[in-house]
């Protein structure tokens, strides 16, 4: 190397990793044992362990599709409850730190100065469960979903006005979010025929999604402390911000959001006659925005549009823009509750392309 700060540093690493997967059952486990010490300051940080569990979808009310005889589609005869999919996936890992503080006297430096050592430990589990089901409506596909989140921990935090300090005890940390999702898809189609293309065809895919997560600062849920600080004035605060996989995300959400696809494809004769029609991606183009319900401004998301092609199979071009429905004030330094409308302007602005 000769990078100096890399010739100089003297660690010693140690990583162990073991990974197992059951294919039949989708179905997979890592372990991971994780040390690296540093010689000069005998600084320590170690992962010991860490776990990773998943396990993939799977249908538990869904009989056999080989009872249902051969040459049939078994996902046009489930029933509605054997649409439900359940996937579940779990993390543990406990880190520990050491570390040392050199506290120079000012009587002896060289003599008098103590080495002070800081320990850390912290460890958790997060565990998170999803369930999923997709009936059809007629020509709709209706999706609920529910996510499910359990974290473990054996500390917290509690906060005064005097200071913090460190909890011991088994502590759960449970939260869940849940919506509906409807998605539908149609075509139209063009035949040119024209130079030899022989019919061009736009697939529209929309997909409307309603999300809810309740605010899990409320006291009723008892994961947010709070208290009178020296000032006066309520001090709200995570009890779990230090731990490994953080607290309970803070604010309700309501939320509505619309995403569009478009996909343009061509057919076209070969120049072989004695070949099929030959099928190309002119273009495919993205849309999402959403609308939050529950926020005191700025409610409408900007629109973010996506853009790739294909020039036959030699070169791919994908690109991306974002656009804002809010006027920006200037004086404020901000977009403010307006919409650009209101300032006569037809489109809204585009702030980011790539």
């Amino acid at each position: 190397s000769s990078n100096l700060d890399e010739i100089l540093r003297q660690n010693i690493v140690s990583n162990a990793t073991l990974s197992k997967t059951w294919q039949e059952s989708n179905r997979n486990l890592t372990v991971n044992i994780y040390r690296d010490q540093n010689l000069v300051t005998d600084d320590v940080e170690e992962r010991l362990p860490s776990l990773s569990f998943s396990q993939g979808q799977f249908f538990p009310f869904r009989r056999s599709s080989l009872a249902r005889g051969a040459g049939t589609d078994p996902t046009s005869e489930y029933s509605w409850y054997e649409m439900i999919g359940i996937s579940y996936s779990a993390q543990g890992q406990y880190n520990r730190s050491k570390r040392f503080q050199i506290i120079k006297s000012k009587i002896n430096p060289q003599v008098d100065s103590l080495k002070k050592e800081n320990r850390n430990e912290r460890g958790g589990v997060n565990h998170q469960v999803s369930i999923t089901a997709s009936p059809k409506a007629g020509y709709l596909t209706i999706s609920p979903f529910f996510s499910y989140n359990e974290k473990w921990y054996g500390k917290s935090i509690e906060r005064d006005s005097l200071g913090e300090r460190e909890v011991s005890g088994f502590r759960a940390v449970r939260t869940f979010s849940t919506g509906l999702s409807a998605s539908t898809r149609f075509f139209g189609i063009f035949q040119p025929q024209v130079f030899g293309v022989t019919s061009i065809r736009h697939t529209v895919t929309p997909n409307l999604t309603f999300s809810y997560q309740p605010d899990f600062s409320d006291p009723r849920f008892g994961y947010y402390g709070r208290y009178i600080d020296r000032t006066g004035k309520e001090a709200v605060y995570n009890k779990y911000e230090r731990e490994i996989y953080g607290g309970a995300p803070r604010g309700r959400q309501q939320s509505l959001g619309l995403s569009v696809g478009n996909l343009f494809e061509m057919k076209y004769m070969s120049s072989d006659t004695a070949q099929q029609e030959k099928k190309i991606q002119l273009m495919n183009i993205g849309a999402n925005i959403s609308y939050n319900f529950v926020a005191d401004s700025l409610r409408l998301s900007p629109l973010s549009l996506s853009y790739r092609t294909d020039i036959g199979n030699v070169l791919n071009i994908s690109a991306s823009t974002t656009h804002d429905f809010y006027v920006f004030d200037p004086a404020a330094g901000a977009r403010v509750n307006r919409f650009v409308w209101s300032n006569k302007q037809i489109f809204p602005d585009l702030t980011s392309v790539s």
